[in-house]
């Protein structure tokens, strides 16, 4: 009796173990985060990254994948005294970015939206697909585009 409770119970786990893998996978809407080196994503999804060596208090990035080609990416680059949120929006030859720097009201811990800040500035610009400013280009735009293609593939396969 005892080796057919032992039959069962590892079937039962076979079985449990299965369906929820099978659950887990993502459908081709889905919203995932994951370590960039391992991604494996549908073709329609987005992503979220961390950029290192942008800023001590962190950088992140949250990219729309339309068809495995990026589309959009939203990035935050959070300083002590403030943060800059940088879109850019793809498209076949250039990159339209607009960038809104942000200062606290307050200490960076005790800041919870951005009713505790205030706009230092906006701006948009446009960059080319190796992210060069095409045209004029405010002098104090966050350039972190270097950092930002390291870490953010252009397409998913």
């Amino acid at each position: 009796m005892r080796p057919l409770s032992v039959v069962l119970i590892t079937g039962i786990i076979y079985v449990s173990c299965n369906n929820r893998q099978q659950s887990m996978q993502p459908n081709s809407i889905d919203s995932i985060a994951v370590n960039p080196t391992k991604a494996v994503a549908a073709k329609d999804t987005s992503i979220e990254y961390s950029i290192e060596g942008v800023s001590s208090e962190g950088t992140s990035a949250k990219a729309k994948y339309v068809g495995g080609r990026i589309k959009e990416c939203e990035i935050i680059v959070y300083g002590e005294t403030g943060q800059s949120k940088i879109v850019y929006i793809f498209s076949d030859n250039k990159i339209d970015v607009s960038e809104k720097q942000l200062t606290y009201n307050t200490s960076l811990e005790n800041t919870k939206s951005e009713k505790d800040m205030k706009v230092k500035k906006e701006i948009t610009y446009v960059l080319d697909l190796n992210g060069n400013p095409i045209g004029k280009a405010d002098v104090d735009r966050t350039d972190i585009f270097s950092e930002f293609k390291k870490v953010v593939p252009l397409e998913i396969k």
